[in-house]
C-alpha cells in the first residue's frame, strides 16, 4: 500500500466521493487496538 491506510488507498483509486457515498471516515491510528486477545474466540 505504499504506507498508506487502506482508506487513502480506496481514496486514491476511487475518489472522496466514492467514499462519501459510502458513510466512511478514517480512523486515526491511535484509534486502533491490535491485540491478539480481540481475536481469540
Amino acid at each position: 500500500l505504499n504506507n498508506r491506510s487502506p482508506y487513502e488507498t480506496f481514496s486514491f483509486y476511487h475518489g472522496e466521493e466514492v467514499l462519501a457515498k459510502l458513510k466512511c471516515a478514517p480512523v486515526a491510528a491511535s484509534d486502533i487496538i491490535l491485540k491478539p486477545s480481540l481475536l481469540k474466540k
